[in-house]
């Protein structure tokens, strides 16, 4: 650890101010390579350290001073005390578009709750959105006549999408997400005008998905318009959410070999199993894996996270025996 002004030696507002920014953790994980710290400190009795900050009287500052100290130290204990224990925040996610070319996606992030995990941005997406750029070749993005994102969360993939892809892109949840979801939709409206991508936001049920109900006040169903390309990130925290969300790709995704589903999932310790039968679920759909592949990165934790990515397309066998099931349009009604 470095010389840190400590409380007996009653250092000075501004000593204080340097030595708690200075212990400040990056607010972003980072890249597939590095964690997402940026402090210079070694962890070992930094939270002590910030206690008798908070635990001090500081008597020796002025009121205003003394306030703002307490502030920032509290801040630098909750960034140690794991993602639900922080207030909102605002962070801000660089995204390759190009081989030469990020952008940056500004997201808010209201204070986490157990039972509204869409309001944090994961690791997941974060790897999906970097894939994008890459992935484009195999991507029908100019025939698509939608593109999808179930499960956005705070919207990473989609808005990354609409400025990679120049594209516009949906961005569904549920409706206690959308809400923040079409904020950062507002906080991104300049980057995606300067990208030439729109994004839209609404409410998508996967227990009733043949209902998208837009922010707008539209009313998007499959029988009408079906999407070219549906993206979805760490969608599964349960077993049930396996048959629902595969129940909502088939409801929505084009029947073509032309149309693309491109998922991404973290190799989470329990869970093994949801990704076993979702694979099998795709599968029985009469979808196909074309590419995959496995990426490294980091979570807020500073944990290494191993995000298993995969493109789905539909067999030409599928594609074939649903064609065969439409009735011929010429001879109805003979």
């Amino acid at each position: 650890m470095l010389d840190l002004p400590q409380i007996y030696q009653k250092p000075s507002a501004k000593e204080l101010r340097d030595a708690l920014a200075l212990l400040a953790v990056n607010d972003s994980f980072g890249s597939t390579s590095t964690q997402g710290s940026s402090c210079a400190v070694d962890s070992t009795g930094v939270p002590k350290y910030l206690t008798t900050i908070i635990g001090s009287a500081l008597s020796w500052l002025a009121e205003d001073d003394i306030e703002d100290i307490w502030e920032l130290a509290s801040t630098r204990l909750t960034e140690r005390s794991g993602r639900t224990a922080m207030g909102s925040l605002t962070r801000t996610f660089d995204v390759p578009i190009s081989a030469s070319l990020s952008v940056p996606i500004v997201l808010h992030e209201p204070a986490l709750t157990e039972d509204n995990l869409g309001l944090k941005t994961w690791s997941s997406s974060y790897v999906l959105a970097q894939l994008l750029s890459e992935l484009s070749s195999c991507m029908p993005i100019a025939r698509a006549p939608l593109i999808l994102e179930l499960g956005a969360g705070t919207g990473l993939v989609g808005l990354a999408a609409a400025c990679t892809w120049s594209a516009a892109v949906v961005l569904t949840d549920l409706p206690e997400i959308e809400a923040n979801l079409t904020g950062n939709i507002t906080l991104n409206a300049a980057l995606l005008l300067e990208h030439s991508g729109t994004a839209s936001s609404g409410v998508l049920d996967w227990a009733s998905p043949y209902d998208l109900r837009l922010r707008s006040g539209d009313v998007l169903r499959p029988e009408r318009t079906q999407a070219g390309i549906i993206l979805a990130a760490d969608s599964i925290y349960s077993p049930q959410h396996v048959s629902l969300l595969t129940n909502t790709i088939g409801v929505w995704l084009e029947r073509n070999t032309d149309a693309v589903v491109l998922l991404a999932h973290p190799r989470r310790q329990g869970y093994e199993d949801h990704f076993v039968d979702l694979r099998r679920a795709m599968e029985s759909l009469g979808l196909r894996v074309t590419e995959e592949g496995l990426r490294t990165t980091w979570d807020d934790w500073e944990k290494e996270v191993k995000v298993v990515w995969m493109v789905w397309k539909w067999s030409e066998e599928h594609v074939q025996s649903q064609a065969e099931r439409v009735p011929d349009q010429t001879t109805k009604g003979i």
